[in-house]
């Protein structure tokens, strides 16, 4: 390979995400098809604090695993 040097062999913790993704996070919070955590979730991969995109007056909702699975025991 032409300028190829030993960095090619060795791990690292970079992540590449395109920029397109980022745009539909945010787009999918703000027509809220994703909740607030996943949007941290996704954030979180870019280093970025999802605090800036919180819709005002917004509280977190977690819903209990136990009682949405309860009718199909």
């Amino acid at each position: 390979m032409a300028n190829a040097n030993e960095r090619l062999l060795s791990p690292t913790d970079a992540v590449k995400v395109p920029p397109k993704y980022l745009e539909y996070v945010i787009s999918n919070y703000e027509n809220d098809y994703i909740p607030y955590s996943s949007l941290e979730k996704a954030l979180s991969l870019f280093g970025m604090d999802a605090s800036i995109f919180k819709k005002d007056g917004e509280t977190e909702i977690e819903p209990d695993l136990d009682n949405l699975f309860e009718e199909y025991e």
